[in-house]
């Protein structure tokens, strides 16, 4: 049940005064950004602000997907909801009131089927599984890509070094011999250069442009400085080889975007490349740096594997956690997620 004091209304400002909102929270993300997300999804985002007693204590953007034919379809909440503000103790009882608001608007009220997939963080994501699970939500598919890897950039430099497994060690020294330069910024002549090198990296391998990397420069320039991203470029002789956007949001940074040349893997770029973030990363108030999947290829996973090293964490992910509204909802999200599964092999199909 709800306590008598708690209230939630549809954000209706613009994407600056929500992304204001957000930067509170210690589990923020670009998944639950305003421009991030507006941007990726169109029309097709609800914000919600969550309040105890006046007092903001939660949120979260909800992508709203519906078929022509049927009345109902699928509210989706990526890496959310937020409910950790900084500087304040996780109480897992203010998360679960916060899924409960969101039962209650999107499942009851309105008639979807709820659908949230945790932000996956080692401390945290084990606490939220089990309150979702309490609060009737269950998992009924895999996921395609179930881990998650996370290097712990809190370690100081010699322990982050022996974390490392020896291969990735080995390698990673290889590339200091092999006249590497690296460059972190957030100008726009990094941007250019990402851009630039990130399209060579799509006509090189005839990849379909799937990624919105149109909108660096707003996520760059645009949100606050709490969720600011930066670039990370490697390169050899004044040629650009290697280039990632990291988003440093929160407690947590994530890998968002990255490119290469085709020099980059005989030059041992990447691994240049990912020591210079975590060596920037230590600087910041971040545990976690998020690698993201590994999308079936065997050469990442072993190279995100041995980055993470043995103080690191892979989490594997247990799936999306769903709440039936009603018979209908559950048919629109099935549809929905069949859609998506077609997208996803057609996609692999192309490369």
């Amino acid at each position: 049940m709800l306590g008598p004091t708690i209230e939630w209304h549809v954000d209706t400002g613009g994407q600056d005064a929500w992304d204001r909102y957000v930067a509170a929270f210690d589990d923020v993300n670009y998944d639950q950004c305003a421009l991030y997300t507006e941007n990726r999804w169109q029309n097709r985002t609800c914000r919600l602000r969550i309040l105890d007693d006046g007092r903001p204590i939660g949120g979260a953007v909800v992508t709203v997907l519906k078929l022509p034919a049927l009345p109902t379809g699928l509210a989706y909440v990526k890496s959310g909801p937020l409910w950790r503000l900084r500087g304040e103790p996780a109480d897992i009882r203010r998360y679960e009131t916060i899924v409960r608001v969101l039962v209650e608007e999107f499942a009851r009220r309105r008639g979807y089927h709820l659908i949230i997939f945790p932000r996956p963080i080692p401390d945290i994501q084990p606490l939220e599984e089990d309150a979702l699970r309490r609060l009737n939500f269950s998992i009924r598919r895999d996921l395609a890509d179930p881990n998650r890897y996370l290097v712990n950039c809190a370690l100081p430099e010699e322990e982050q070094l022996k974390s490392l497994a020896q291969k990735w060690r080995y390698n990673l020294r290889k590339s200091w011999k092999n006249d590497l330069e690296t460059r972190i910024g957030s100008g726009a002549e990094e941007v250019r250069i990402f851009t630039e090198l990130h399209r060579q990296m799509l006509a090189r391998k005839r990849y379909g442009d799937h990624e919105p990397i149109d909108l660096i420069p707003g996520m760059i320039n645009d949100l606050p400085p709490q969720l600011s991203c930066k670039v990370y470029l490697v390169l050899h002789r004044g040629e650009p080889v290697s280039g990632a956007i990291v988003a440093r949001q929160g407690d947590a940074a994530f890998y968002v975007f990255g490119a290469t040349s085709e020099s980059a893997l005989p030059l041992k770029a990447g691994y240049a490349m990912q020591w210079a973030i975590i060596e920037d990363l230590r600087n910041g108030p971040f545990r976690w740096y998020d690698l993201g999947g590994e999308a079936g290829e065997a050469g990442l996973k072993q190279f995100k594997k041995g980055l993470v090293g043995r103080e690191g964490c892979i989490l594997r992910m247990p799936g999306e956690f769903e709440y039936t509204s009603n018979p209908l909802a559950t048919l629109a999200a099935g549809l929905i997620f069949k859609a998506r599964d077609i997208k996803r092999f057609i996609k692999e199909r192309r490369r």
